[in-house]
Order: C-alpha cells, then structure tokens, then sequence
C-alpha cells in the first residue's frame, strides 16, 4: 500500500498558489519570466482586479514566460507548466484539481479572493499545496497563509525589500509560519527544490524511521531551548512537522537534523512554530458558536442574577480571535436579556507572539466579514484598514501564557 502511495506521491502535481495586490504585476513577471515547463508544477495566480474593466493581465504576463497563460472561465482541470489567471469579478477556489468561479458575497473592501482560494487550494491538494504572497497592500492571503501550512504546504514570501508594496508580505511575515522569504527571481527554484526533496524523501520510507529514532532526542532538545515538552503529542503529527522541517533545510536524514538543531536554537523556535500552527478567525465554524450559545451561554446568563459573575476559560485562544467571538456573544446575551453580569474571562495560549497580537486586538478589516452583522457596529471600532475590538469586550478578558499540559 505504501509502495503505491510513494509512486503516486513522486507523480503528484504541485499547485502553486500565488497572491497579488498593488505592484503584484511586476513581481509576477519576475517571478514567472525564468520559468520552464519541465516539472510538475502548475501556479494559479489571484490578484486584486478592479472588477469593472477587463484585465490584461493573462496576456501581459504570457510576454515573460514560456508557461501557458489563461485566464479562467471556470471549470478547468488543473495541468502542469500552465499559469491560470482569475478574472476580474470574481472569486476563485479549486476543488479536486479543478477551478471553480465563484461570485462575492462581500462588498469590496471586505473581500479577501487570496485567503478564499489558499483555504481550498490547502484542504484540496495538503502537502502538495504551495502559496506565494507578493506585492500588495492589506493583509489578503495571511489567513490562507495559515490554512496552507496546517495541511503541510509550502508558504513563501516576496521579501518585503523588493517589494513595491511591502503590506502582504509583512503581513505575511507576522504570522511566523513562511517558509522562504526570497526575491521574485529566486521564489521558483526554492519550490522546485522542495518539491524535488519532497518526493525523493516521501519515496524513501528510511526518513520516517531515522526521524521516529530520533524523535525523543529532538522533542528534548526543544524542551530545553523552548521550554515546552512536545513529547506527549501524536507521533505521526511530530514525525510529518520534523520531516517537514529536514525538507525545507535540504538535509539528508533526522541524524542531520538533531545536530542542526542542537547547534541552532533558532531552528527550536521554527519548529516550535511548525507545530503550534495557530489556525483560527473570528466565528470560525459558526454553527458550532450557535450551539455553544444555545446550551450553555444563554442559559449561563438567564440564571445569573445582575452583578452575579461567570467565569469562562478558553485554552489555546491563539490570536484571540475565539476568545473575543465568546465575549461578543456573552456581552450580546446580557444586552438582550437586559442583564448586568460581570464576565471574567480567562483566554491562555503557549505562544508569547499570538498572545501580543490578541492584547493587541486589532485585526485586518477583511477579517470583518467573519463577524455576525449585528455586532459589528456595536463591538468594533474602525481604523485605518484595520478594526479594533470595542474597549467593553477587550475589558472582558485577561490574556495569559499558560500550558495545559506543563501547568
């Protein structure tokens, strides 16, 4: 069985998700001029199009590469050595290696086409899903960024010196999760060679076993460096992160590797890093907050008298974004049970750099469309380009590093 995996493995076509704003032209070109058709690779590019004029962007950049360009009309399997454009008003996902249109349901402004696509291109293609995000403003494909890595993607950036707007990039950069930051010219020979790793070591079932040898010598070695015991966690999961991390260095085996991180602690915060994988948004999966409302918040707050106080505690809050959605939710029952309950929330995470982004509490303005319409105006305040969680539900909850399984 795994015989046949490995083979279908080394044959796999590998997508390339690529995103762009404000200056994306130019890195496109860069990035795709040097370009040959002689892999198995496929680059899918979503760039912010103003959606009342035709684009030419399929045929300009057809002038700088050999590849095939076309724009999308939908429905198109997805093939090797072919650059597929999206076209101007409209989204753009991909479903069993085939592109699929799709229409806003946001108005411009709340509209992120890159996140869309990244999030299906990572649960539709896993490990051999790539995403690249290019010149822009805004935070477009951050989210999807994420979604990308939490399957086993690859994640690369433009370095933001090259780029003539370094607001995706660095956005990008934040989230602690991209791979390579490269110029444009130098972003396709780091996917062609981890790809290239990729499946000469998924062929090799020798990686998976030098790597599960090594596992409790490299699981302390993090522990020592970063604090944090990952010894406990599910074997397969740790064995992927590390043979992840050999791919993207280019070793040879987990022998390498242990003494590379042994040598190195920044590659302990890498790891570390790999797998946390801090995948969340506001009301991510909003039936499932529908159901906590309805068994236990509304409940909580109808048997609770005015001046009473219920304590809540969201472990593994990431950038806080679930942790304020419960706030919003408790502060919307009081509002329409007209009650005054004092919630005390208690929101904890092991990673010190999501936890400053939630104290924070300001997030992209795109990331509003995730916020039921009802609350938006009375639990955010708008900024320039961003929005900032109201101080009332900030008030409503501390922020703490805390593990549950060390503490």
């Amino acid at each position: 069985m795994k015989d046949r995996e490995t083979q279908a493995d080394a044959g796999r076509l590998c997508i390339v998700g690529i995103g762009a704003s404000a200056g994306g032209l130019e890195a496109i070109r860069e990035m795709l001029g040097p370009t040959r058709a002689d892999n198995n690779i496929a680059y899918v590019v979503v760039q912010h199009l103003d959606p009342t004029h035709d684009s030419l962007l399929a045929e300009l950049v057809s002038r700088y590469t050999d590849l095939e360009v076309l724009q999308v009309s939908g429905g198109e399997t997805i093939a090797a050595g072919h650059v597929y454009i999206i076209p101007p008003g409209h989204g753009l996902l991909v479903r069993s290696g085939v592109l699929e249109l799709t229409e806003f349901s946001q108005p411009r402004g709340l509209r992120r086409p890159i996140d869309d696509f990244f999030e299906s291109l990572a649960v539709d293609q896993g490990r051999f899903a790539a995403c690249v995000i290019l010149s822009g403003t805004g935070a477009d494909g951050s989210a999807g960024l994420r979604a990308i890595k939490e399957h086993g993607g690859l994640c690369i950036v433009q370095d933001p010196r090259t780029a003539k707007y370094d607001g995706m990039p660095t956005s990008a950069q934040k989230t602690g999760l991209v791979d390579f930051v490269r110029p444009p010219e130098g972003i396709v020979e780091s996917i062609r060679q981890f790809y290239a790793h990729s499946t000469q070591r998924q062929a090799d079932t020798q990686l998976a076993s030098t790597v599960e040898r090594n596992l409790p010598d490299i699981c302390s070695v993090v522990r020592n460096f970063v604090g944090h015991d990952f010894s406990g966690y599910k074997k397969s999961t740790l064995v992927r992160r590390v043979q992840r991390r050999i791919q993207v260095l280019d070793l040879s085996d987990a022998a390498q590797y242990l003494a590379h991180i042994r040598a190195d602690p920044n590659e302990c915060e890498l790891l570390f890093r790999d797998l946390l994988i801090n995948v969340t948004r506001f009301f991510r999966d909003a039936e499932h907050f529908d159901r906590l409302r309805d068994l236990a918040i509304r409940p909580a707050v109808q048997n609770s008298g005015n001046g009473d106080e219920i304590r809540v505690w969201i472990p593994g809050c990431s950038s806080g974004e679930e942790a304020y959605s419960i706030a919003m939710l408790f502060a919307e029952e009081c509002r329409l049970q007209k009650r005054s309950v004092n919630i005390q929330t208690f929101a904890t995470d092991i990673d010190e750099q999501m936890l400053r982004i939630a104290r924070e509490a300001t997030y992209v303005q795109a990331a509003l469309v995730d916020i039921p319409e009802e609350m938006r105006d009375l639990y955010t305040l708008a900024q320039d380009g961003h929005f900032r969680i109201a101080a009332r539900i900030r008030d409503m909850i501390r922020f703490s590093v805390h593990s549950v399984v060390r503490d």
